[in-house]
């Protein structure tokens, strides 16, 4: 019961997450005040444990097998039912904003290490994936396939949601997209990349009838598009923004959407976006006659 003791008193959840805010080297912090005061195997395993996105014991036994790692079923056992341990399914995982800080420190402290670390858990879960074609696996080798090869990786992912948005698998894209929105994976993305996946997140939304989110995240797309200078981006948002006031009958609304859209597509002398949005424009404005 010593891993239990060392983060009894003040290390709640809550606790971690404060002291965290409050440090600009929070990772340091984590490691000196939490990791370090853990027995073994804790101590040598929480650092490799806490970047893995989830994990259960067989997984743990074959990641940490490298770093040799014994961590058997009664240690197992201890470590899911910590403060900071969340359950999903027949997967565990570190809380979110403690995996952020561990990878940071990590990269930092032992970037070699680490990235090698990255590299057997992807091909880990490429493999099972390739065995079982579950989207679990699929899902975890995209990530830190995103983590350790961002532009091919990014590409890779753009492949798998095209994929699903052809099938229709609406669960699956959102799957996709929070992964790619999660922080470790923005960190290492283009600024046009995330624009990208921002406005996935808008036409998944759209197709859900989340109208509100779905204009939130057109809006965002279209700042990080405008960011990068992306033209045909900021009209694509434009045009996608004005289409959901359209489809809500703020007919008003869409056409002003619709013509900062079409100022876009007239700078990147785009003829068909410019057909199409004159097009939706000359709908809207029929519309908002009636």
């Amino acid at each position: 019961m010593a891993a239990d003791e060392a983060l009894q008193g003040p290390l709640t959840v809550s606790a971690i997450q404060k002291a965290l805010n409050n440090k600009l080297e929070a990772g340091d912090w984590l490691f000196d005040h939490l990791i370090e005061r853990l027995p073994e195997p804790y101590k040598t395993a929480v650092p490799w444990i806490t970047l893995l996105r989830s994990f259960n014991h067989e997984s743990m036994e074959t990641l940490l097998e490298p770093q040799k790692i014994k961590f058997d079923s009664n240690d197992f056992h201890r470590l899911r039912h910590w403060g900071f341990i969340n359950h999903h399914d027949d997967w565990w995982s570190c809380k979110d904003f403690i995996r952020e800080m561990q990878h940071i420190y990590q990269t930092k402290s032992r970037p070699f290490e680490t990235r090698a670390f990255y590299l057997s858990v992807k091909e880990y879960y490429e493999k099972l994936w390739q065995q079982n074609q579950d989207d679990h696996y699929r899902l975890e080798a995209l990530y830190y396939d995103l983590l350790v090869s961002p532009k091919e990786g990014y590409l890779r992912w753009k492949e798998v949601l095209k994929e699903a948005q052809i099938g229709w698998r609406k669960e699956f894209c959102g799957q996709l997209i929070g992964l790619a929105e999660e922080k470790n994976i923005q960190l290492k993305l283009r600024a046009l990349n995330k624009a990208e996946v921002a406005f996935e997140r808008g036409r998944l939304n759209y197709y859900q009838y989340q109208w509100i989110a779905a204009i939130e995240a057109y809006e965002k797309a279209n700042n990080l598009f405008g960011e990068g200078g992306h033209k045909i981006g900021q009209a694509d948002a434009q045009k996608a923004i004005g289409d959901v006031y359209q489809l809500t009958n703020d007919n008003e609304a869409a056409i002003i959407s619709y013509n900062k859209a079409l100022q876009h597509f007239n700078a990147a002398n785009d003829r068909i976006g410019i057909g199409s949005t004159l097009l939706a424009t000359g709908y809207a404005w029929q519309q908002s006659k009636l």
